[in-house]
């Protein structure tokens, strides 16, 4: 996972979410509203919601949980099964594949003893906080009893996720290379499109610990090359 920002949507669709959220807060049954005024998504504004969730998101419309799949569901961070008030709020929409959505967070939402969400929102914190990435393993392991519970409920560890993690550690380092050697050798327009491919990899969150461990104690953990054409071009750390 990495840090990601939300990005405001239009009036008009602003306006729409609000007048939903009415009508589940004045609702008898606000769990039936909030379920059947979600059905009814085919519309212009849900249409910019998902269209503004994508640009958020990481590579080209990866799941923000698993970085690994197409994000194709609007995810509620607090499940509206639980908090319908919340089924219409801007600020509780997340993009997940079908996968990290309905197979394993599901409405799955631990609270701390304050009433906190035990698990890390990547568009409100960075889950490099929480989660620690293991270079040799591709695993996040857990730093704080947030991080453990998040790595529980979205699955993180799963194998498929951590052979494409441990791949893209691999993958990664070398493009930074390659990436350097172009802008070395003055062709721009290669650097260009590594430069791409960098942004745009699947697994961003493994760039970002990268980048991370690259800027502080965990440099040993970089590969030498690598870590020396971070520091020759400095504007790569501004890439995840």
């Amino acid at each position: 996972m990495r840090r990601l920002h939300r990005t405001p949507l239009s009036d008009k669709t602003r306006i729409f979410l609000r007048k939903r959220a009415g009508q589940v807060a004045d609702a008898l049954h606000p769990i039936a509203e909030a379920k059947r005024l979600w059905d009814r998504l085919d519309n212009k504004a849900f249409r910019e919601i998902r269209q503004t969730l994508a640009a958020m998101a990481s590579g080209v419309e990866r799941c923000m949980y698993c970085e690994d799949s197409e994000g194709t569901a609007i995810e509620h961070f607090w499940p509206k099964a639980l908090y319908p008030k919340r089924a219409f709020d801007w600020n509780n929409y997340l993009l997940a594949c079908s996968r990290c959505n309905s197979n394993y967070k599901r409405n799955r939402f631990p609270l701390d003893p304050a009433g906190r969400p035990l698990l890390v929102n990547p568009v409100e914190e960075q889950p490099l906080d929480h989660l620690a990435f293991s270079p040799s393993t591709g695993r996040y392991e857990p730093r704080t009893n947030k991080g453990r519970a998040s790595e529980e409920v979205y699955g993180l560890n799963r194998t498929k996720l951590t052979r494409g993690r441990s791949n893209a550690w691999t993958v990664l380092q070398k493009l930074i290379v390659v990436y350097a050697q172009a802008k070395e050798e003055g062709d721009l327009a290669e650097a260009a499109k590594i430069e791409t491919a960098l942004r745009e990899h699947p697994f961003a969150g493994v760039l970002a610990a990268l980048l991370h461990l690259a800027a502080g104690p965990g440099a040993a953990l970089v590969h030498p090359a690598s870590l020396q054409a971070l520091l020759q071009n400095p504007e790569i750390q501004g890439w995840a």
